[in-house]
This record gives structure tokens, sequence and C-alpha cells, in this order.
């Protein structure tokens, strides 16, 4: 009788249920902090955000995630931060390994960025916020959901989770990547804060290639690569991006926005703001304004 050997596989990281998983923009916002049992993902994946873990400062820039441990107080600091855009998912897991990658800046490579965000994107088709109950946190499966999409998140996340964890480098806790995307990466930060601080301007595509010192062709690269849209098209996100915060933190009219922010005519402003939002300025004003009085 022949005798087989099986091998046993464990799980080096077993993901065992999710808490939250969502994508939102927290320009606006800021948070007195909290603390929980189970791990969480904060990734940011436009702008920077200054966090506080267990009151030590760290400033997370586009790409670059932190994953607060278990019971570990943490919070996002400051009110307002260019972009804002991020990812969150929390999650229970008891995988020892995972301490080595708590509470430490992670910067992720291209590949990675890709990953987690189609993880996140998968996980809010699966998952819906908790509202019935307000002593309740959390979200619920869908009803309905299939088994075989729940099982592919999980099995996702925990690749992604191994893949960070084995190229974590121990020494100063940065994921390794090439010369080039790190190269990528500084002259994106550089185009994004040249386009910030000329945000009233209406600034033209030989501009920025001057300030960067680079070809027409390897801007539009660069921007594709890292955005996935042409340089123009980027600089008119952040400048409705800014327009949505001067809306709700101030008390300029829409016709004073347009001009702040270096558009030849109101009517293009609000055209693209439609585009961008699908809504009008004055619409998006009102809704503001509704959200205060509640």
């Amino acid at each position: 009788m022949t005798t087989y050997i099986r091998n046993e596989l464990g799980n080096v990281i077993d993901v065992r249920s999710i808490i939250t998983v969502f994508r939102a923009d927290l320009q606006n916002t800021s948070t007195v902090g909290e603390s929980h049992d189970f791990p969480e993902i904060f990734y940011v994946e436009q702008g920077q955000s200054l966090v506080f873990i267990d009151g030590n400062e760290a400033t997370l820039s586009a790409g670059s995630l932190v994953i607060y441990g278990p019971n570990t107080f943490h919070g996002k600091k400051q009110p307002y931060t260019p972009g804002g855009i991020v990812n969150i998912i929390s999650f229970e897991t008891h995988s020892d390994v995972m301490a080595r990658l708590y509470n430490r800046p992670i910067k992720l490579n291209p590949r990675q960025r890709e990953r987690f965000e189609a993880i996140v994107a998968r996980g809010q088709s699966l998952f819906k916020r908790t509202e019935e109950d307000e002593s309740i946190r959390g979200m619920h499966l869908i009803s309905g959901a299939d088994p075989r999409d729940v099982q592919q998140l999980k099995n996702l996340l925990e690749m992604f989770l191994l893949d960070i964890s084995m190229g974590t480098d121990q020494k100063d806790g940065l994921t390794s990547y090439s010369r080039q995307e790190q190269l990528y990466e500084q002259q994106m930060e550089h185009l994004t804060t040249f386009l910030l601080e000329n945000i009233d301007q209406n600034l033209s595509l030989k501009q920025m290639e001057d300030a960067l010192w680079l070809s027409e062709s390897s801007l539009r690269r660069l921007v594709q690569r890292c955005k996935g849209c042409g340089p123009v098209a980027y600089f008119q996100e952040l400048k409705i991006r800014e327009a949505k915060r001067l809306i709700q933190a101030t008390s300029l009219s829409i016709t004073e926005i347009s001009e702040k922010l270096g558009f030849s005519t109101i009517h293009y402003f609000s055209r693209l703001f439609h585009d961008k939002t699908g809504m009008s300025p004055t619409d998006y004003s009102r809704a503001v304004a509704e959200k205060r009085e509640k």
C-alpha cells in the first residue's frame, strides 16, 4: 500500500474578520483620536496626512500607510491637508508576524499601491455601514454576498500583508522599491507641490514641464503612471478639490472662488465642477449649508 506524504499548510497571516473597509476624503476633518483592540490600516491615496501614533507624529505622503496596532491610540492630527484621500481597513488577526508591521510608516511601491486600492474597492462592494444602532460600530456584510467573493477578499488582503511583511526592511520600516520608482514618487510630489503653490494660476503644460525639467512626453508618462490621468486633468482635479474646500470653509461667493482659482470664466468653472462632482457649485454650496444646519 502506497503511503503519501501530506504536508500541512499553516497560515502565517490569517485575517479572521473585517470590521471596516472604506475610502474617504478627510481633507477638512480632524479627530480626537481613538484606540481599539484590533489593527487598522490607514493608507494615504492622495495628498499628505499628519497622524499621531501613541503621541508620536508621523507625516504620510501619497502611497504610504501605517498599520495601527491593537490598543494603539491614533488619529489624524491637522484639520486640512491638500488631497487627503485615504483608504482604511480594520480587521482582526492573531498572527504574531504582524507585530513587526505595526505603528511604523511603510512606503508602498506602485504595484502594492494598485493592489491595496483594488482590495478596498472590492471590500466596499461587499460591506455597508452599520446605522441602526449608534452603540454598534463597524460594517455589515451585504445581504446575498457571494461567499467566494468574500474568501477572495480575505485571501487578497492576506497576500498583501504577506507581501509587505516580506519586503519590509527591519532597519527603517520602508518597503524596498526600485530607484526608478523612487524617482517617480519624488517627481510627482514636486509637481503636486508646484501645482498647489500656483493653484490660482492657469498653468500651461509648458510651465509644468519647465518646473520639473521634464519633456512633455516624460511629464505625461509620470502623471499617467502615478495618477491615472494627464497633467492638465490632474491640475483641474486639484483646483476642484480646493474649490470644495473654499465653499465649505469660507464665505466667498462662487464667482470669487472661480476667480481665486484662476478660471477664465465662471461658466467654465461651473461646467468643470459639475463634470468632476456631479453637481453645480451652487448646488454643492447649498448641500454644505443644509448639512451644517442639521
